[in-house]
C-alpha cells in the first residue's frame, strides 16, 4: 500500500507541474505576450510555435487542452490519494487520459520539429512530463491486473 501511496504522490506532483506549464503557456496565447526567455533562436523558440497555425484547434489553445488533461490527472491522482477505494478504479482513466495526452504530446512535438521547425521549450518540458505520467499508468494498470488474477 506504501508503494501505491508513493506511486500516486510522485504521479500528483507531475500533475502539477504540467498543469502549472500548461496553464502558463495557456495565458501567453491568449495575451499574445512574448515569452523573452524562452526564445533562444529560430530553431529554439516558444513565441513562434505559439504563433504558428498549429497552436490552436478549433480557435482553442492546445496549451488550454494539455492544462485540462493535467487538471484531470491531478483530479483523479488527489482522489486516489484520500480514498484508497477509489484507486483501483480510477487506474483506467488515468491511464486512458495519460496516454492520449502522450499521443497529442508526441504529435505536437512532431509538428515543432518537422513542419515548424522550431521547438518550445516549455511544449516540450510538458511532453517529457507526460511521458512518465503515461509510463507509470501503463505499469501501474498493468501491475494491479496482474495482481487482481493471483489466487488469494
Amino acid at each position: 500500500m506504501i508503494m501505491e501511496t508513493a506511486w500516486w504522490r510522485v504521479f500528483l506532483v507531475l500533475a502539477i507541474i504540467g498543469l502549472g506549464l500548461s496553464s502558463y503557456l495557456t495565458v501567453v496565447s491568449f495575451v499574445a505576450a512574448d515569452l523573452s526567455f524562452c526564445e533562444v533562436d529560430s530553431s529554439f523558440s516558444c513565441d513562434e510555435v505559439i504563433r504558428s497555425q498549429y497552436s490552436r484547434i478549433l480557435g482553442i489553445p492546445v496549451a488550454l487542452i494539455g492544462a485540462v488533461g493535467f487538471g484531470l490527472l491531478f483530479i483523479i491522482a488527489y482522489v486516489a490519494l484520500i480514498s484508497e477505494e477509489e484507486s483501483f478504479a480510477l487506474l483506467p482513466a488515468t491511464v486512458a487520459l495519460s496516454v492520449i495526452g502522450l499521443g497529442f504530446g508526441a504529435y505536437l512535438t512532431y509538428l515543432e520539429l518537422f513542419v515548424i521547425e522550431s521547438v518550445c521549450l516549455l511544449c516540450l518540458a510538458s511532453f517529457l512530463i507526460i511521458l512518465p505520467m503515461a509510463i507509470l499508468g501503463v505499469t501501474g494498470l498493468l501491475r494491479r491486473r496482474r495482481g487482481s488474477r493471483e489466487p488469494r
